[in-house]
């Protein structure tokens, strides 16, 4: 057996004790039987904010419910127990397990084990998606998932039942409307942006996530030393992702700006650098200094609004060429700066 950080497992013997008697002479193979063990194990509970069902190994163990972060870090324990080559990763909320096996991948869910299937990453002028191994680069990559080449590969289940069970499957609008967007809008809805790290870091980045989900509106301070923790990887890189992600994260910001500005600065700092890790997206790139800018106007303070502005020039350098998506917003800050100095 490999030597590596079990935590969650640990409370569990029985479980441990089945997994290290499973043959996995085929890795995929391994690890979807094992994803099944897990599911059989426990039961799907939302992670609810203020709670005091916190996520620990001793209150999973105790109430034998979680989450998908949940089921994927316990996965990703035994995975790496058993020595099964395997990434932790996170699309539109949802967390889950690529194991591989040479030029090979699985998308392996414990939570809904049905959903396992061989999966292919598409070419992309962003992305570099030829070979998984690009998760190695920095220990992180962002790429994109096409759920729906996952629910034909997964086959057996009808693809629209499964969607509505399992909404982290696609963005399209759920209103009959839907049935007349284009066929480029199709496959955008079911385009995931997806980030994948190695297993240790992705454990502990769901880890740190569950703690900022359930803290960021009644624990403000647990909620920005988890945000601090994820300063090399923030998972959610969607835009499209309101709800679920940005919100909790605009709820964070706006509450840190109104008690503590430094300790604001350095939230959206953290973010910032996380999302410019996994993604070359210019509006991830602008979004901290959209943050600061908003803030200073929100409050008056007409340095957090030169500060947005020499972030803006910072984008505007990191750029290879300018953008008038970026010079719109520094125009705008400056702006706000001069009618600042007139009050």
């Amino acid at each position: 057996m490999a030597e590596t950080s079990i935590r969650f497992v640990t409370p569990n013997e029985d479980l441990l004790r089945r997994v290290e008697e499973t043959e996995v002479d085929d890795p995929l193979a391994g690890a979807d039987y094992i994803s099944r063990i897990v599911h059989g194990d426990y039961l799907y509970a939302p992670l609810q904010p203020n709670s005091e069902n916190r996520f620990t190994p001793e209150t999973i163990d105790q109430n034998r419910t979680t989450n998908c972060y949940g089921f994927t870090v316990i996965l990703s324990e035994l995975l790496s127990l058993r020595e099964i080559p395997h990434y932790v990763a996170f699309a539109n909320t949802h967390a889950f397990v690529i194991a591989t096996d040479q030029e090979k991948a699985r998308l392996i869910d414990a939570q809904a084990p049905y959903l396992n299937a061989s999966i292919d990453y598409r070419d992309s002028d962003e992305f570099d998606s030829a070979r998984l191994s690009v998760a190695t680069i920095g220990g992180h990559a962002a790429l994109k998932l096409f759920s729906n080449d996952l629910l034909a590969a997964a086959g057996n289940y009808a693809g629209d039942d499964r969607i509505r069970r399992h909404e982290w499957l696609s963005f399209a609008p759920d209103d009959p409307a839907s049935r007349f967007r284009s066929d480029d809008q199709r496959e955008l809805d079911h385009t995931l942006m997806t980030t994948i790290v190695e297993p240790e870091t992705g454990r502990q980045m769901l880890n740190n996530l569950a703690i900022f989900m359930q803290s960021y509106c009644c624990d403000l301070d647990l909620a920005h030393k988890s945000v601090v923790a994820m300063r090399e990887i923030f998972p959610e890189v969607d835009r499209r992702n309101i709800a679920g992600g940005w919100l909790p994260v605009e709820t964070y910001l706006r509450r840190m700006s109104g008690r503590e500005m430094s300790a604001f600065l350095i939230g959206v700092e953290a973010l910032s650098q996380s999302f410019t890790n996994v993604s070359s997206d210019i509006s991830l790139a602008v979004w901290g200094a959209d943050r600061v800018r908003r803030a200073g106007s929100r409050t008056g303070d007409a340095d957090l609004v030169e500060k947005s502005i020499e972030m803006y020039d910072q984008v505007l350098i990191d750029q290879e060429e300018r953008t008038d998506f970026v010079d719109k917003r520094r125009a705008k800050a400056e702006r706000i700066l001069c009618g600042l100095a007139k009050n």
